[in-house]
């Protein structure tokens, strides 16, 4: 039983006096039952003090005030749209309560909690089981090899207007596909870098245009990554390069700078 969850109910209440009339410890009691040793001791001097133990709550009559089957409505609301906002699934079920209340049972009595969700661009099917197909080829490299391997991209850094969102979700389901909010690049305000990372480490980031060339990526290539590789990799018989598939990065005059240094796999 968890600390924060532990109610002072009729069932509760009678496992702790049997625990305290078994003779058993503050110490022990509190960690049968998940609460501080100072709570079984207020309770102990209750009834050392021929005192019932009871729920004293204020305004604690024993009784939900979002019954079972509102709770249930409202959960299969939140399961059907998990981005739906508590107030109108309130509004909506007409439940009779504040939603302050409603939430404060669905945190109490479910374990669907209310987070931020995580973000991640929008893949599609084909994209997906491309991915799956390059790990399962990759699956056997050494660490050797990744030591040695080179990660590289564009990234163009965007101001946005998203307002902050929230999600009803289960606990440690953050990343899964229902409750994950798909994202756009969008804003008034950008800046372009290119950059690599390597099993040893990161590399600086180099400013670029945002309508990034493939004259003007070749030009990175020539004058600044392959010396700062030589450097980095001085005695390499092969290196091995990870790029997407980006028109910059496919173009003609970069396969064949590529043919130019079979090294660099």
């Amino acid at each position: 039983m968890d600390r924060a969850n532990f109610v002072p109910n009729n069932a509760n209440l009678g496992l702790l006096q049997g625990l305290i009339e078994a003779g058993l410890s503050d110490t022990v009691i509190g960690e049968r039952l998940g609460i501080n040793r100072s709570t079984v001791w207020r309770w102990r001097a209750r009834l050392d003090a021929d005192l019932p133990l009871e729920d004293g709550r204020r305004g604690n009559s024993g009784v939900h005030k979002v019954s079972d089957e509102q709770l249930i409505g409202a959960m299969g609301r939140l399961e059907r749209e998990p981005f739906a906002s508590l107030e109108l699934v309130n509004c909506e079920g007409n439940f009779g309560v504040t939603t302050k209340t409603l939430s404060k049972a669905i945190q109490q009595r479910t374990d669907i909690r209310f987070r931020r969700p995580a973000k991640k661009p929008q893949l599609r099917c084909a994209n997906e089981v491309a991915w799956l197909l390059y790990a399962q080829q990759h699956v056997g490299r050494t660490p050797e090899q990744w030591r040695k391997t080179v990660f590289m991209d564009e990234k163009t850094f965007s101001s946005t207007k998203d307002g902050r969102v929230g999600v009803w979700r289960p606990i440690g389901s953050r990343l899964d596909k229902e409750y994950v909010k798909e994202t756009t690049i969008s804003g008034r305000h950008s800046i372009a870098f290119w950059g690599c990372m390597t099993g040893d480490g990161m590399s600086q980031l180099f400013e670029v245009d945002r309508t990034l060339t493939s004259p003007q990526y070749l030009d990175i290539l020539d004058n600044w990554f392959y010396p700062s590789i030589l450097e980095h990799y001085p005695d390499e018989d092969e290196i091995f390069i990870v790029e997407d598939n980006s028109p910059i990065h496919t173009a003609r005059v970069i396969r064949e700078w590529y043919d130019e240094h079979p090294h660099l796999r």
